[in-house]
């Protein structure tokens, strides 16, 4: 199986490394009814190094091919570069406009409601805890789906809206 460098053996080690213990029973058969002075566990380390190091052969078989200093083309270059930077960005700034404001595919989720309490939580030596409230406040929205232009000049959103407008610029 790891006797030539190909992609069929690659694909056939690595079925082979996807089943269930059987690398390691491989490992463990031959450190069994092989001479050594390692101990099964340095026998193990040895066995992943050499899977690891067979992998990393087949990998570059491709670089073998290529002449040395020989330059990538561009369009292979733009097409990786490109198309990792739109994954990062796109990893970045994706789940900041799921769950934005912006978001138009979901539901508007408003705030109805908000809550705070303050208190302090002893432990005494009989392992009785006492508690004593210090501040509660609870604060219930007017929900209301629709402004009208007046609420909304009333409101300063606009002013708002444009004084954040010119703080980016």
């Amino acid at each position: 199986m790891m006797g030539s460098y190909s992609l069929v053996n690659k694909a056939v080690f690595n079925v082979f490394m996807q089943i269930p213990f059987i690398f390691e029973l491989r490992v463990f058969i031959d450190w069994t009814y092989t001479k050594t002075s390692l101990d099964v566990f340095q026998w193990v380390k040895l066995a992943k190094c050499q899977a690891d190091l067979y992998k990393a052969k087949c990998i570059n078989l491709d670089y073998f091919s290529k002449p040395v200093g020989e330059k990538i083309p561009l369009w292979l270059k733009y097409g990786a570069g490109v198309t990792s930077i739109f994954a990062i960005v796109l990893l970045i700034i994706g789940p900041m406009l799921l769950f934005s404001t912006f978001n138009f595919v979901g539901d508007s989720n408003p705030v109805s409601k908000s809550t705070i309490d303050f208190s302090l939580e002893f432990i005494d030596s009989q392992n009785q805890m006492t508690t004593y409230k210090l501040f509660s406040s609870s604060n219930i929205i007017k929900i209301q789906n629709n402004i009208t232009e007046d609420e909304y000049n009333d409101m300063r959103f606009g002013e708002l809206y444009q004084t954040r407008l010119n703080s980016i610029d």
